[in-house]
């Protein structure tokens, strides 16, 4: 019975496994679950007020049953060569992919105040924000003005907690490299850029061309890559000087 009841269960095993306490749940967003479970945990640091000060966030993705895939295809989802050809003009649908990302995270307050941390961080979430498309032109077709807006609700939240000015160097797209999602979602970007964004030079990323599309944990895998980029940035930076 645990075993099979795998949304409601999952989040209690791992915390059952690894004797920790707190809030322990499962999210499924479809794409975007590891994204909201990263924004909900760090939602949940700032709210505490230091009486929860570390998380675990997770996303994992098995391809395990033939039916799914075939679901996706009949949808007209998946690419016929089965390779995501993000932002490109060959593009035709997305390739499926398994991953497993876990993210630690933790209130600067309390990083800084644990024995068991060196009291530095690999990357900070400065902002966040989740939405919703409401009614578009169907169920999975994505709406430019929603993610248009749900990039301006992050910048505005990173606004509000830190009263910092700012500009954006990268972004990582969904980019499935599917002929509706990628222009839907360029233009959303080329409207900020015009209008809010700041920006000399901005660098687009698209994981899912090198990982192909991870589902529920693609989301992770781009914060991931997001952070290793800067990190390699300024470590050649460094060599540099």
């Amino acid at each position: 019975a645990t075993g099979s009841a795998f949304l409601s269960v999952a989040a209690g095993r791992i915390s059952f496994v690894l004797n920790t306490n707190g809030p322990a749940l499962s999210i499924d967003t479809a794409c975007s679950s590891g994204l909201v479970a990263l924004h909900m945990a760090s939602q949940s640091l700032l709210m505490n007020s230091g009486h929860m000060n570390r998380c675990i966030v997770g996303g994992v993705n098995l391809v395990l049953h033939w039916s799914t895939s075939v679901m996706f295809a009949s949808a007209g989802m998946l690419a016929n060569d089965g390779r995501c050809k993000a932002l490109d003009s060959r593009a035709d649908g997305y390739g499926r992919s398994e991953a497993c990302v876990v993210l630690f995270v933790g209130s600067l307050f309390g990083v800084k105040k644990s024995k068991n941390s060196d009291g530095g961080s690999v990357a900070i979430v400065a902002g966040s924000s989740i939405n919703q498309d409401g009614r578009s032109s169907s169920l999975t077709a994505p709406s430019g003005p929603s993610q248009k807006l749900s990039i301006q609700l992050a910048l505005a939240d990173l606004q509000c907690k830190h009263h910092i000015c700012f500009s954006i160097s990268t972004l990582q797209t969904h980019g499935t490299g599917t002929p509706l999602g990628d222009p839907i979602e360029i233009g959303a970007i080329c409207t900020l850029i015009e209008r809010d964004l700041t920006c000399a030079v901005l660098i687009l990323g698209a994981t899912k061309t090198s990982f192909a599309h991870s589902e529920s944990s693609a989301g992770l895998v781009a914060v991931v890559i997001a952070v290793m980029e800067q990190i390699r940035q300024i470590y050649t930076m460094v060599c540099i000087m």
